[in-house]
């Protein structure tokens, strides 16, 4: 009989057969109504996936929902790579770009909790270069004038966004420098990243404003440091490893190759069609040292909602504690303070605020915020989101490989379907 019912399944679909052989093997299964959600309400979601990818709109699309640590719908529609043809499944490798930022913050917390980390402490204590940082006051990319720092930037502030550094992505005079400077270069350490742009002229006093910045690169640095480990080593021992994380890396082998999602973006006849990606990226090279905390690894579907739920559950996974509950509740709290603010355009909607490495909800529910008060997450720039929303004990996850980011709100569409299933906290 059961032969009989994996039998059915897969002929039900390829979907179907790959989560129940892929995800359920670690996340107990649960039927919707057994946790209070819809199945009609959940069986919504592929279908309006699928009408994303057949309007040319994304290559292809993996969506998750566990709820009360059960997974209740897990889906892959359209394609890996438009060009080869190939489909797209549940075990697909992901480029998760900035979604690396939250694993690199539990890296740095389960530091503080050590005692080899403080988040007073003065960057130039692990990154001497920091000492001699300065803020920019007027100019141009060639010539800034500067300032002293009236305070040293903090650990904090790099995971806050909140230390005044840089990025390459607002087309302004520090991108100017940013990019002149090279530092994004997958031949080079973040040893040499972190050195480099603490010569970089600060967008603003530390502590000053928020700003989307390479802070959580610089603290990719930052742990190496402080743990006497490569920062590689450091994530596989004390986070990946733990957590059964067994897809999650900053380097893909040959035998991954075949998992690993293409880049798409949507072109002059708004079709997506396959590109490089960024070339920071540094996946197939297994020799690379530029291990980018705040952008860098590749994961799984499977793999991140482990992170997540370990998250949701306080620190702790499956009778593995990586955090100590206070100290997720810290890293989940809005710390920001007028006139600190986070823009729109990174969350979608207004009503966030940022915690450490993540992004906090601070209002209640509403026609473009469904989820509760509360909920934490991040995205990537290829379009890949994940939530955690504690007041109805829920995770929602969106993988794709598709530039730009936000290139339509399939963020808060895949929400809206999901909280439509949710019949009670």
């Amino acid at each position: 009989m059961r032969r009989l019912a994996l039998r059915l399944a897969c002929a039900l679909g390829a979907t179907a057969c790959l989560a129940s052989t892929a995800l359920a093997q670690w996340l107990p299964r649960a039927k919707p109504e057994d946790v209070g959600l819809s199945s009609d309400a959940l069986a919504r979601i592929a279908p309006a996936m699928q009408a994303n990818v057949d309007s040319g709109k994304y290559a292809g699309i993996v969506t998750v929902i566990a709820r009360h640590g059960k997974l209740v719908h897990v889906n892959a529609v359209g394609k890996m790579n438009l060009a080869a043809d190939a489909p797209l499944s549940v075990d697909a490798l992901f480029r998760i770009a900035s979604m690396t930022k939250p694993i690199t913050s539990v890296a740095a917390m389960q530091l503080v909790e050590a005692g080899k980390l403080a988040l007073d402490d003065p960057v130039s204590k692990y990154v001497p270069a920091f000492a001699n940082a300065r803020v920019y006051t007027g100019g141009g990319a060639l010539n800034p004038q500067t300032v002293p720092v009236n305070s040293p930037v903090t650990v904090a502030q790099l995971m806050s966004h909140t230390s005044g550094l840089g990025y390459i992505l607002f087309n302004t005079w520090s991108d100017s420098i940013w990019k002149a400077g090279k530092v994004f270069d997958p031949t080079k350490t973040i040893a040499f990243f972190a050195d480099s742009v603490a010569h970089f002229p600060l967008l603003f006093q530390p502590g000053e404003r928020w700003s989307y910045s390479a802070g959580l690169d610089v603290l990719g640095r930052v742990i190496e440091v402080a743990s006497g480990q490569a920062f590689d080593v450091y994530l596989r021992e004390h986070i990946f490893t733990p957590l059964g994380m067994r897809n999650s890396s900053f380097h893909v082998d040959a035998a991954q190759r075949t998992r690993l999602a293409s880049v798409h973006a949507v072109g002059a006849d708004r079709k997506v069609h396959v590109i490089p990606p960024d070339g920071a990226q540094t996946y197939e090279d297994p020799t690379s040292r530029f291990f980018m905390g705040g952008g860098g690894l590749i994961s799984t579907a499977e793999d991140y909602l482990r992170f997540a739920q370990m998250l949701l559950n306080g620190g702790e996974l499956n009778g593995v504690r990586i955090l100590r509950k206070e100290t997720v509740a810290l890293m989940t709290r809005d710390r920001l303070v007028p006139p600190q603010s986070v823009p729109a355009p990174f969350n979608g909607a207004p009503g966030y605020g940022f915690g450490l490495g993540m992004t906090v909800q601070t209002v209640e529910p509403n026609t473009f915020v469904p989820s509760a008060a509360g909920s934490f997450g991040w995205s990537g720039i290829y379009n890949t989101f994940f939530w955690v929303d504690p007041k109805n004990d829920v995770i929602g996850l969106l993988m794709t490989q598709t530039a730009p980011f936000r290139v339509t709100p399939l963020e808060r569409e895949f929400k809206k379907l999901m909280y439509a299933s949710v019949s009670s906290p």
